[in-house]
């Protein structure tokens, strides 16, 4: 790998706030942990996915890395998408704030808002808008023609 694949994966990982990343994985939450993808896959009783600054640890499991390793880890990726999947959330891209929000859907199941956000979150950032995950407003279905 040269230094600048290099400066850019370092600059891609420290743009990258892990719980953000968390949250667009379509992670479940309960209070400041996530459900681990590897081990709590549907929920459980209490969560043990924590999100530092450096990235994650699931103290349950064991598993912990940077946020390029949770993104292969719950998205089923291997790096060069977990890469592209990063960067099509927006890290590392200037830092340009978008100029609007994009909310969630109101009346969905979590399985449902879970398999929205997998579209959604990049979806709004290739439009140029923030994703609010757990906003209830009309349905934006239409985005993606669903």
């Amino acid at each position: 790998m040269n230094d600048q694949n290099r400066q850019h994966l370092d600059q891609l990982k420290g743009a990258a706030d892990p719980e953000r990343v968390a949250e667009a994985l379509g992670l479940q939450r309960r209070g400041r942990r996530f459900f681990c993808p590897a081990c709590q896959p549907e929920g459980g009783k209490s969560p043990d996915l924590s999100t530092t600054a450096d990235g994650f640890t699931c103290f349950k499991c064991g598993a912990a890395g940077d946020v390029f390793r949770l993104v292969m880890m719950a998205g089923g990726m291997e790096f060069p998408a977990a890469v592209a999947w990063l960067e099509d959330l927006g890290f590392g891209g200037g830092g340009v704030e978008p100029a609007a929000v994009c909310l969630m859907p109101q009346g969905r199941s979590d399985a449902e808002l879970a398999v929205t956000t997998a579209w959604l979150e990049p979806e709004c950032r290739r439009l140029g808008v923030h994703f609010a995950p757990r906003h209830h407003v009309a349905w934006f279905g239409h985005v993606r023609g669903t």
